[in-house]
């Protein structure tokens, strides 16, 4: 899941144009994990049954500037090209903004699921507790704790994988800020475990090792945006895989 449509776009001056809207809604769906479509108008046509006249014209007005707009980043246009040297191809202009903003909507849930399920295991404990009488109290109390947490120095062992993490990490820079956001993240063994498997698996890809890595994100924005969960490497690599968000 790479982007997310937020309500503001159908508040905003690109409402009044409405087969721009329909045209940024769909390159929002299609675009990858760096807000990019590498497709033709025509492709783009195909793919979302949209007649080619109302492609091109929607794409024709989210590639002019526009004052009005909330965001004054490339004079307020939405899309620009890759490559200036060819006339299709496109780079979503705030992506990362909301592709951020959508992450944190995820963190957030995702914590809140997880604080609702460590009260739940609390409460099983302590009814387990309450069953054996006072002598044994302590000793389960200790044995019936969540099976996940680590009882050795959570502060070396974070120590211990943020060094694993940066040695991995094909980018360094920011090392600072991706350790306050690693130590922020502070995963369990399977977490971790999850995030070193995907960062392999991201290295090989096509879109890192372009352009001498043109598009590695920094490591505190591949931690911030919980960027081992994106797609499979094989459908990043595919500008036609299509991944709706």
């Amino acid at each position: 899941m790479y982007g997310k449509i937020f309500q503001s776009m159908y508040d905003g001056t690109i409402s009044e144009n409405w087969k721009a809207l329909v045209t940024f809604q769909q390159m929002i769906v299609l675009c990858d994990s760096e807000g990019m479509i590498d497709i033709t108008p025509l492709a783009l046509s195909k793919r979302t049954c949209i007649p080619l006249d109302i492609i091109e014209a929607g794409i024709e007005y989210l590639s002019q500037p526009d004052p009005s707009s909330r965001s004054q980043e490339h004079e307020g246009r939405r899309i620009i090209l890759i490559d200036e040297h060819r006339q299709w191809g496109w780079i979503i202009v705030n992506h990362k903004y909301y592709r951020d903003l959508a992450s944190n909507d995820d963190r957030r849930e995702k914590a809140r699921l997880r604080k609702q399920k460590q009260r739940e295991n609390k409460s099983k404990q302590s009814d387990v507790t309450f069953s054996h009488t006072p002598s044994h109290m302590s000793h389960h109390a200790d044995a019936d704790t969540d099976p996940n947490t680590d009882n050795t120095d959570n502060t070396d062992n974070t120590d211990t994988q943020f060094t694993l993490f940066w040695e991995t990490y094909p980018k360094k820079n920011g090392k600072r800020d991706a350790e306050k956001a690693f130590r922020k993240l502070n995963p369990d063994k399977l977490l971790f475990d999850e995030m070193i498997k995907a960062l392999k698996v991201q290295k090989k890809s096509n879109n890192w090792n372009n352009e001498n890595g043109k598009y590695i994100p920094n490591p505190a924005s591949w931690l911030n945006g919980n960027r081992w969960e994106d797609e499979s490497i094989e459908k990043m690599d595919d500008p036609f895989a299509g991944n709706v968000i």
